[in-house]
């Protein structure tokens, strides 16, 4: 009887280690990033959304450059504190926490989940940082595809919970409150 205890322990164990919490956040184009490349690049964009005829490879050509601009804390501050709320995650928890963006930043979200997929993770809980709009419709499309051919449990911790949003923000709001003025 001990010995099947001992098992079924261990197991929960292994299987509990084999998840991940993957912060999905939206991604945000950095600060200096050319104007001028920018302005092609939206214009390319809205013109593309609108099937006109665009030259697609210049649209993917900028579209890359902007994912994968160097980032640092003067031009892109929200990637840096998604790092840092990682690591508060990751000591908090005990989880190994990962980031992925919507758009406009690397590691997108496929990406991401690939790279725990061959990291040996068979459960992966995203919870998308802007905890108002969540997750919009392409990412959960391709959210749901690769749960249709990978065997992989994701979950997706949305929505957030009005009464812990109200209890976030009045903490939050409580201790600015209490400031020595």
């Amino acid at each position: 009887m001990e010995a099947t205890l001992l098992k079924s322990k261990e197991e929960t164990i292994r299987r509990e280690k084999k998840k991940a919490i993957l912060l999905l956040s939206k991604g945000y184009i950095p600060k200096d990033y050319p104007k001028e490349k920018l302005l092609e690049y939206f214009i390319l964009k809205l013109n593309y959304e609108l099937n006109k005829n665009v030259d697609e490879n210049k649209l993917k050509e900028l579209e890359n450059e902007i994912i994968n601009w160097p980032r640092n804390p003067n031009n892109d501050p929200s990637y840096f504190n998604l790092i840092n709320l990682r690591e508060e995650l990751y000591f908090v928890l005990g989880f190994n926490v990962e980031f992925a963006f919507e758009e406009y930043c690397a590691p997108r979200v496929k990406d991401a989940i690939f790279n725990l997929l061959s990291k040996g993770y068979s459960s992966i809980i995203i919870v998308p940082i802007d905890y108002i709009v969540g997750i919009n419709e392409r990412t959960l499309k391709e959210i749901e595809e690769i749960k249709n051919s990978k065997e992989i449990e994701i979950q997706i911790a949305w929505p957030y919970k009005l009464g812990l949003q109200a209890d976030f923000i009045a903490t939050h709001l409580l201790s600015f409150l209490r400031k020595p003025r």
